[in-house]
């Protein structure tokens, strides 16, 4: 990569048998060298995203989700994913329910609304079509 005021390269750096991919930034802001030669690893942090997002399943609601993902999980897996973009705005399940027992569990979860469409990206609205799809398609293999 370059930049206006540096520029480096991403590298995977071994250390004791394991590889660890990082950005290799050279003549960097935070030495004190002024070899061109001399540069600092920084590690490539994960996506931001998913940190800001709570849940197994925090990717459908930055990602846009791909069928042929979907089609490789469960059944249990994808009402999980559906319903944690729901979870995650603080939607209240039915009181007892397998979801509402299920989320209750989760140290992230805090039931607040009723409703939460209003809250949903356009992302997530298209993330829980896509899911629903494939639970259709699903229940038509099985009649």
């Amino acid at each position: 990569f370059n930049s206006d005021q540096y520029h480096g390269q991403f590298s995977i750096y071994e250390n004791n048998g394991s590889a660890i991919f990082c950005l290799k930034i050279y003549n960097s802001w935070s030495l004190i060298s002024d070899n061109e030669e001399d540069y600092e690893l920084g590690p490539i942090m994960p996506d931001p995203l998913a940190s800001y997002f709570s849940g197994q399943y925090a990717y459908a609601s930055y990602e846009e989700l791909i069928q042929s993902n979907l089609k490789i999980m469960s059944s249990t897996e994808l009402k999980i994913m559906r319903n944690e973009i729901f979870a995650r705005y603080g939607y209240i399940f039915k009181d007892g329910g397998e979801m509402d027992t299920y989320f209750r569990h989760q140290d992230w979860y805090s039931e607040q609304y009723a409703k939460v469409e209003n809250f949903l990206t356009a992302l997530e609205k298209r993330n829980i079509m896509e899911i629903k799809k494939e639970e259709a398609l699903r229940i038509g293999i099985k009649n």
